[in-house]
């Protein structure tokens, strides 16, 4: 014999320890986002200046060739 599930309103039913995990899960989330996309920004930096340095460098290659 099956136990009939208890009619539902439609509401989601949810514990203390279910909030909890969400929100932990949520800050988990945000932090991971921030972690990530201060990363990005770091390496954004790194390649700006790279790609400045070899500009320089190649100036500097061209004018040598010249003299």
């Amino acid at each position: 014999m099956t136990a009939t599930p208890a009619p539902s309103n439609g509401r989601i039913k949810l514990t203390w320890a279910q909030i909890v995990a969400l929100v932990g899960w949520l800050a988990v989330g945000l932090l991971a986002y921030g972690a990530i996309d201060s990363r990005v920004r770091l390496l954004e930096d790194r390649y700006d200046r790279l790609f400045l340095d070899v500009s320089e460098i190649k100036s500097d290659v061209k004018l040598l060739l010249r003299r």
